[in-house]
């Protein structure tokens, strides 16, 4: 049995969404990280439109200074 090429694989990312860093957190889950400040939300719904793909719910999160805080405490320190 032949693998099915990736523009048919529904458990891949669609090659629209690629140039967004989008993956795939489970089967029916994709996971986009984008700075508002370089891109526009637009792109990537337009993106999932142009992928054929149904937007079933709609998530945001902005990290919060806790969040980077433990970001910048968790990194491996310069010169290691």
């Amino acid at each position: 049995m032949n693998p099915k090429p990736e523009s048919c694989n529904e458990h891949a990312v669609p090659a629209a969404l690629k140039s967004f860093g989008a993956e795939l957190s489970s089967p029916r889950r994709l996971v986009v990280r984008y700075r508002p400040s370089e891109t526009r939300i637009a792109e990537i719904l337009d993106a999932v439109d142009q992928a054929g793909l149904d937007v079933a719910d709609l998530s945001t999160h902005e990290p919060d200074l806790e969040d980077l805080f433990l970001d910048i405490t968790r990194a491996e320190p310069k010169g290691s």
